[in-house]
Parts: structure tokens; C-alpha cells; sequence
């Protein structure tokens, strides 16, 4: 006798998300611990009287509008330099271009697209692992098979049908292009391409083994970091003439976060009869996306109250610009032959304290004082960037180049 219970593959284990910044020949899977995906309408609402009563006083003359896509991504940072290059590129050097974003609840369906990066954070706290949180926007409009929004209106097998595009793909098609064609699945932390045997063996959305690089000691410790800022007298020295010794580590700190965000700004012209879609007649995306101003914050806990040092809770340090406040994270690409790994810097040209606060503590609860602080540029770099070294102690050679953005796509277009 036959029921009604069915089998379903909707289960957030089977989530996935990867990023393809512009240029790049693979895309990279991030080690996801939550996500959203919103897609928004603000609908053009008449405000005209119409004789309403007060039974049925409400505004009923509209028209439509695009559809705002945004998404927000919650991650653990792993020591993989593959990792670390494509967010640096999606939020940071190659900006105002377009990276490819694959955002999937169930592995198979979700967003699949053009997007921007409007924010990227790192948290560190003690007897944690380094945590980080992404912001995009979107283009909903994309009309390419097994783009844009995907979603399977059979509940009982949604995440296991693929999405369109792998359907006209062979086995053999995959073996003689792996790693080049297959580009979002590679990313140095997945399924080595070369070992796969089938079409079942590659990490698909959703199915087959994933993550083998990811399996051990991947994470990013909040005791393998440190922060550290120029010393006192050396707030006008230049990337050309620094060294280690002009960096004064601060001691005992508890928990830290920065915080990068990029202003982004859509655009939907008086474009009579383009860009519809061509069932609703409505426009389904904006036409231009622009980047505006960067900025970024940011806290500091340390322990104890301190008098003097980096740390010194007193009213002339607010007046005092943190240069070149650099978080330093270590343990990347670490293997037999180099079992501590290579170090690589979050770095604030100039940060200014904001707040600092303290508070009365009761019994063994240790006493902290707690910085908020403000990222301005310098005039020259961005208001935060990260450096592919260890930058307190190879600042002088490390090669911290943001590139101007220019060219970058409009998006929305034709």
C-alpha cells in the first residue's frame, strides 16, 4: 500500500556557494555557514484621490518596477590562497567588474549570475576561528539557461535535478576540459579534476564529494593572528621606506573585526520597450550598476586597562591616527614541507579611533577596554586592502597594487 511520504534532497547540508571573479578560469567555493538571497520590487504607487470611503481607503493605481537582487553570504575563512584571491578580487581590485556568484540553498538551485561586492568583514574572537560575511548585489535579469533565479517546482526532487547547462555535457566532454571549462567547481579546495573518473566524481551542486582539501586543520585560528600599527614618530613614513621595526604589535588583544564596504548604486533609465521580459512585458533588472565610495570600520577588545603602548586609553590617543593598522593572519598554504604556512595582512592605511570604552567588572571576569575606530584612505590606497604577505614585516616589498578600476562593466545592458 502506497503513501504519501516522498523523499526530498531540500537539506541544508547540500548548500554551496562559489565565486568567479572577473577573468578568473575557475571559481572558488567558500566554506558557507549561512546565506540569504532577497530579491525586492518597489512598486510605483499612485497618490491620487480616487473618492474612496473610509471603508476602502487605500491607494489601488500602480505600476511596476525592476527587481532589486541582493544577497548576504556568512563564511569561515580557510587557510587556502585560492579563497583569499577571489574575495580579494570580488570586493576589492577587480571591483567594478563583475564576478560570477553562485549562491544555492540546496545545492542546485538559488542564484546564478553577475554580481558586486558591497561588503566583506573579518571576526576574530578568542576561542574561535576567523569568520567573515559578504554582501553582493545582483542582476536578476539574466536570461541564459541556468542563470539568474533557478528554483524546481517539484519539491520531492528539489536540489537534485541539475540546472540546464550541465545537461548537454558529457563525460567526455568534462575529462578534455577539466579545469578550464568546468569553471566553478576547481578552486584548489575541491575535487582534484584529474583524479575524477566520471561525470559523478566532479563536484557537482549538491552531488558528489566536495571539499576534500577542506578535510583537517583549514581554519583560520584566532591565535595565529595578530594586530599590529606603526610606531609613534613614523606617522609620515611611505610604503618605499618602511620596515619591520617601524611596527609596534598590540599586545593582548581579545577580539578584533574589520569591516570593508563598497557603495553600490543601480540605475533603471526611461527606456521605452528594452530590457522587458518578454512574458510579464516589465522590466525585470536595472540597467546600470554603479561603484560609489568606499569606507570601513572596525573594534578592538584588548585586555586589562593600559596606560601607554598602542593600546593606551587615553583622550590624545583619539587624536592620533592609526597608520597602517594591520591585521595579520597566518597558517595559508601550509603542507609538509612548510607546516607553519605563509602569513597574509588585513591592512587600514589610517584608522581613527572613534570610542574606546571600559567597564566595572564583578568577580573574576577580567577587565577589557574596548576601541571602535573609522578606515579612511590615504590618498593613495584604498581604504582597506589585503596584502598577500605578512605586510608589519615585508611592508616595504610586498606588492600591494589596488589597480584603478577602470573599464569595468555597466551590467544590465543589452
Amino acid at each position: 500500500m502506497a503513501g504519501n511520504m516522498k523523499f526530498s534532497h531540500a537539506v541544508g547540508y547540500r548548500g554551496l556557494c562559489s565565486i568567479k571573479p572577473h577573468n578568473a578560469s575557475i571559481g572558488t567555493v567558500l566554506l558557507c555557514t549561512g546565506g540569504n538571497i532577497n530579491l525586492t520590487q518597489d512598486p510605483i504607487m499612485s497618490g491620487g484621490v480616487w473618492g474612496a470611503g473610509y471603508a476602502n481607503a487605500a491607494p489601488i493605481a500602480y505600476a511596476f518596477n525592476y527587481l532589486a537582487l541582493e544577497g548576504s553570504i556568512n563564511f569561515e575563512w580557510v587557510n587556502q590562497s585560492a579563497v583569499w584571491m577571489a574575495l580579494k578580487k570580488f570586493a576589492l581590485t577587480d571591483r567594478t567588474y563583475a564576478s560570477e556568484v553562485h549562491l544555492l540553498p540546496d545545492g542546485a538551485n538559488g542564484f546564478h549570475g553577475e554580481g558586486w561586492c558591497s561588503s566583506l568583514s573579518f571576526e576574530a574572537s578568542e576561542g574561535a576561528a576567523l569568520t567573515g560575511s559578504m554582501n553582493f548585489k545582483g542582476d536578476p535579469s539574466d536570461e541564459t539557461p541556468g542563470y539568474g533565479i533557478v528554483s524546481n517546482n517539484d519539491v520531492w526532487n528539489l536540489g537534485l535535478e541539475q540546472p540546464e547547462f550541465w545537461s548537454q555535457e558529457t563525460d567526455e566532454d568534462w575529462k578534455q576540459n577539466a579545469g578550464t571549462k568546468i569553471d566553478n567547481y576547481g578552486s584548489g579546495i575541491v575535487i582534484d579534476p584529474a583524479q575524477a573518473t566520471s561525470l559523478g566524481d566532479k563536484l557537482m551542486y549538491g552531488m558528489g564529494a566536495n571539499g576534500r582539501d577542506l578535510a583537517g586543520a583549514t581554519l583560520i585560528p584566532y591565535w595565529n593572528t595578530k594586530v599590529s600599527t606603526l610606531k609613534a614618530g613614523k606617522e609620515n613614513a611611505t610604503l618605499s621606506n618602511l620596515s619591520s621595526g617601524d611596527f609596534d604589535d598590540v599586545d593582548d588583544v581579545i577580539n578584533w573585526s574589520v569591516n570593508y564596504n563598497s557603495d553600490l548604486q543601480v540605475l533603471k533609465c526611461c527606456s521605452f520597450g528594452k530590457h522587458l521580459n518578454s512574458q510579464t512585458h516589465t522590466p525585470i533588472g536595472a540597467d546600470y550598476i554603479l561603484c560609489g565610495e568606499m569606507s570601513g570600520d572596525g573594534n578592538l577588545t584588548v585586555f586589562a586597562l593600559r596606560e601607554s603602548g598602542s593600546c593606551s586609553f587615553s583622550p590624545t590617543g583619539f587624536h592620533i591616527p592609526k597608520k597602517y593598522l594591520t591585521f595579520t593572519l597566518g597558517g595559508f598554504d601550509a603542507n609538509s614541507d612548510n607546516p607553519t604556512g605563509v602569513a597574509k595582512s588585513v591592512v587600514v592605511p589610517n584608522a581613527l579611533i572613534s570610542s574606546g570604552s571600559t567597564s566595572m567588572a564583578t568577580g573574576a571576569s577580567y577587565i577589557t577596554t574596548d576601541y571602535s575606530f573609522t578606515a579612511i584612505g590615504d590618498g593613495v590606497n584604498p581604504v582597506l586592502y589585503m596584502a598577500d604577505s605578512d605586510f608589519a614585516s615585508s611592508s616595504s616589498s610586498d606588492d600591494n597594487s589596488q589597480g584603478n578600476g577602470e573599464g569595468g562593466n555597466g551590467g544590465g545592458g543589452e
